[in-house]
């Protein structure tokens, strides 16, 4: 890594730290840092801790980083997407993949202060109390965004719990200012991985924001009707194997049940069916079925119909028919 000899001690260091620490995670990235201040970025190193690593850099050490950056082909084209955004970014690194880890980092939400213009997204409750804020021109200031004020001990307290924004509402200056009296934060960040390098492969927001919920319901349902596609076409695989045995010793029976042979195995079945058929006929010739033979409880033996044997198959097939193999 050529440098030149007026470039400082740090920011040399700082490239070849880039520059390791791209050779040594699966996924490099960059995330925007609007509205993330220092003490958030304090809560997010220490929740992301173990799982990835931020850092910020300037674009030109960067670019110096990636062109070192060995075993990392197509590394390039991330320094370009990052060229191309508006606003602060830092770069992130893990060995998640690059869909898991903007799952976490939804999931490390950090609360900052209300700005004017931001719309909050869950309700804010000033709850009663001492405010511990001597008397002065700030009672007006709380008056007029519907809280009620009082003087007691030489300060500010709320007399009661006030709900003072809700989901949607946007903060305008007025409210911004008496939120950050209040030393209340009640807007959540998050850092917005908005591009994404793994394997070679650039990923962007358009993939990185995928729902992975729905694509596993949607693999699920392509796994269970390839399943009974398989199971209808006679196609045996190892995951359906089992359902097509079924379904042929189903229909063996039914046939078996139906031809002039005796199958040990089906001795029970024609057992009943040929009671079954006694106690029809002889309900015809003389108006009353069987009486019920020794072993049997039903009064009335019916013959089972090849059509119940079917619907018995096809109700074991579904019930078989499950996806645990395929998600654990």
């Amino acid at each position: 890594m050529s440098m030149s000899k007026n470039v400082s001690p740090a920011k040399i260091e700082a490239v070849k730290e880039l520059k390791e620490m791209c050779e040594s995670h699966d996924v490099i990235g960059f995330v925007k840092m609007a509205k993330i201040g220092a003490k958030q970025v304090m809560n997010l190193r220490s929740k992301l801790r173990g799982l990835a690593t931020l850092r910020m850099a300037k674009k030109t050490l960067i670019a110096r980083a990636f062109e070192n950056v060995s075993g990392k082909p197509g590394l390039d084209k991330l320094l370009d997407a990052y060229n191309d955004t508006v606003g602060p970014s830092a770069m992130i690194f893990s060995n998640e993949n690059a869909l898991k880890l903007r799952m976490m980092l939804d999931d490390s939400k950090t609360a900052t202060r209300a700005r004017q213009g931001d719309v909050v997204e869950r309700e804010i409750i000033i709850p009663a109390g001492n405010t511990n804020i001597p008397p002065g021109p700030v009672i007006s200031e709380l008056n007029q965004v519907g809280l009620p004020t009082r003087i007691q001990d030489g300060t500010i307290w709320i007399q009661k719990d006030t709900t003072i924004l809700k989901p949607g509402d946007e903060v305008d200056s007025n409210m911004a200012m008496v939120l950050a009296r209040l030393d209340i934060e009640p807007i959540d960040v998050v850092l917005d991985l908005y591009i994404a390098y793994e394997n070679g492969e650039i990923m962007g927001k358009e993939i990185l924001t995928l729902d992975l919920e729905v694509i596993k319901e949607d693999v699920m349902a392509a796994y269970a009707t390839a399943m009974k596609l398989s199971i209808e076409l006679g196609i045996v695989t190892p995951d359906n194997a089992r359902h097509i045995l079924t379904r042929a010793f189903m229909n063996a029976r039914v046939l078996a049940l139906e031809l002039p042979i005796i199958i040990p195995e089906f001795l029970e079945h024609y057992l009943r069916k040929a009671q079954a058929q006694a106690s029809i006929l002889n309900a015809k010739v003389t108006g009353e079925p069987l009486p019920p033979q020794p072993g049997t409880t039903d009064s009335k033996p019916e013959e089972t119909p090849p059509e119940a044997d079917k619907e018995e198959e096809d109700q074991e097939e579904e019930e078989d028919v499950g996806l645990d193999d395929l998600f654990g």
